[in-house]
């Protein structure tokens, strides 16, 4: 009796360990996956790949290396955060399960649809993956896609992740590029206000912020509209 009551004791000790681990090592991940997060939002962010982008044109005066010299780094600063965001939806599910269950009870549609969306939807999905992705980063885009998917998991969460990262990268080196010098090629080849607009605005948080919310407000107002000329006349009692 008292070996089995040492065993139980025992599991329930080792069970109790496991469980503090499993807690300490997901609130590990969410402080570094805040910090990495923090830092992509702040002007440090900004002031790195600025000054790389200088060393680079300093040691070349290559607008390609510029470019490329920029991307690397804007792939370091936006997947480090992304993964630990995405390993972080998956070892603490709770306030993820609540934001979801919110998210089914007022709009059930957005979850619970499983149908093949249509080629428009998929278009309008990428572009707010892309307004997300460069307003917010490219770990806000792999929340958005969890919350939103019915059978989430990891390898979705970390090619989302990548793919956001990838747009991000592919804008600042071609700010970069266009800074060092690229953009006199672009006058010449007659896109120079295409070019300007990239450079004002490629990576300009309020400005794309300002996108998704005219951009979901328009949803809003289409929602609004559709249901009511879908609503049916009112009848008499006549």
């Amino acid at each position: 009796m008292t070996g089995t009551t040492g065993t139980a004791a025992t599991t329930v000790a080792v069970a109790g360990d496991q469980v503090g681990r499993s807690r300490w090592a997901s609130s590990l991940v969410a402080v570094l996956a805040g910090a990495a997060l923090i830092f992509e939002q702040s002007p440090a962010n900004e002031a790195l790949r600025t000054n790389l982008g200088l060393e680079a044109f300093k040691a070349t005066g290559r607008p390609l290396v510029v470019a490329l010299t920029v991307a690397a780094i804007t792939v370091v600063v936006e997947i480090v955060p992304a993964g630990l965001i995405s390993l972080g939806l998956h070892r603490e599910s709770g306030a993820v399960r609540r934001l979801k269950d919110k998210m089914i009870r007022r709009r059930p549609e957005v979850v619970a649809d499983v149908a093949p969306p249509s080629t428009l939807r998929r278009l309008g999905r990428g572009a707010t993956d892309v307004a997300v992705a460069l307003g917010l980063g490219a770990g806000l885009v792999a929340v958005r896609r969890h919350v939103t998917d019915p059978d989430p998991t990891l390898r979705k969460d970390l090619i989302a992740s990548w793919w956001a990262t990838v747009v991000i990268a592919g804008v600042s080196g071609m700010i970069g590029y266009l800074v060092a010098g690229g953009l006199a090629n672009a006058e010449r080849l007659g896109m120079g206000t295409l070019a300007r607009w990239i450079v004002d605005y490629g990576t300009d948080t309020r400005f794309w912020v300002a996108v998704l919310v005219v951009g979901y407000g328009i949803y809003l107002l289409v929602r609004l509209v559709g249901r009511v000329l879908g609503r049916p006349a009112p009848t008499s009692d006549a």
